[in-house]
């Protein structure tokens, strides 16, 4: 289990969780489950209305859900897209 933390390296930065995009869920998502699968992490759909984080790879998740998942990981649960670091955070920031 000791390996599986270096795996993730380090934990996004604050600056980069507070930059992630606020998406709100619109009709034609929450009916189409290929647009809303829901959150990955704790399962539940999205509903109408609901803002939801959106990561740089896409995925959406509830704003509480993916903090407490970056808190401990530096990836998206679903696809492992890496999310920069502080060390990479003046890099991120340039390019967007």
């Amino acid at each position: 289990a000791e390996e599986d933390a270096d795996d993730h390296g380090q934990l996004p930065s604050a600056s980069i969780l507070s930059r992630l995009p606020c998406v709100a869920i619109e009709e034609e998502e929450e009916e189409d489950s290929r647009l809303n699968p829901g959150c990955a992490i704790c399962k539940d759909s999205f509903s109408v209305g609901s803002l939801v984080k959106q990561l740089p790879c896409f995925h959406l998740y509830h704003p509480r859900c993916i903090s407490r998942w970056l808190s401990t990981k530096n990836t998206c649960p679903l696809c492992r897209y890496q999310l920069p670091t502080d060390n990479e955070d003046d890099e991120y920031s340039s390019s967007s």
